[in-house]
């Protein structure tokens, strides 16, 4: 399999407009009276454009250089189902033992994610969320989101996920993050052939990626 990994033109989403603001001028008159009574929309707003910005800040991760992804992805033919053959990071699946899968809905202009795995107890765990394109990066970069549908219009919980790397059948990706601690390798099947594999650790290895910390599932 031939794996290719071609540098883009960067770009990047503007997070720092405030969405939230019409969202709570929606949302107040649905608030419960009692809660309306002992405040008003302006302190709600003035806390909201302090606590946001905070808490976006701590849970961004830092990034990195920019990663090179590949050049354009045809959404339709990404989606579908994914096994996690190897994974760095990613602090939601440290429960899973089993051998965690994706699957993605095409959606409009967005994905709709569902990821699975098995707990240390038998029980499957499932993770739903939703995948938006960054414009101009030739769907290549996302931005996943697994809070609920609700809170999707506030400027907090978008997660970087970026292609790496593409085979021309779509049967294997690689996808990371620019703090480079977090990387999925995914395949269409649960196992992949040493060659493959190598190719794709050669490219995370060349983007600052520590491949020696990888978590593997199936390397056939």
């Amino acid at each position: 399999v031939q794996v290719h990994g071609v540098p883009p033109a960067h770009g990047g989403v503007d997070a720092g407009g405030l969405p939230w603001v019409g969202l709570l001028g929606l949302l107040w008159p649905l608030l419960p009276a009692r809660w309306r009574s002992r405040t008003s929309p302006g302190t709600v707003a003035a806390v909201l454009g302090v606590g946001v910005p905070l808490l976006q800040k701590w849970l961004h991760k830092p990034e990195g250089p920019p990663l090179a992804t590949v050049e354009h992805v045809d959404l339709a033919r990404y989606a579908g189902s994914w096994y996690e053959v190897a994974r760095l990071g990613a602090p939601y699946e440290a429960g899973c033992d089993g051998q965690p899968t994706a699957h993605y809905t095409l959606a409009g202009a967005q994905l709709r994610v569902e990821n699975r795995c098995l707990g240390s107890d038998g029980r499957e765990r499932v993770a739903r969320g939703v995948a938006r394109v960054v414009p101009g990066s030739g769907n290549a970069r996302l931005e996943v989101n697994f809070l609920p549908a609700w809170l999707h219009a506030l400027p907090i919980g978008w997660a970087d996920y970026q292609i790496l790397a593409l085979d021309r059948g779509y049967s294997v990706a690689l996808v990371g993050h620019p703090s480079r601690e977090s990387l999925w390798l995914l395949s269409r099947t649960p196992t992949v052939d040493p060659a493959t594999l190598q190719a794709l650790l050669d490219i995370a290895q060349g983007e600052g990626f520590p491949v020696e910390r990888l978590q593997r599932h199936g390397a056939g």
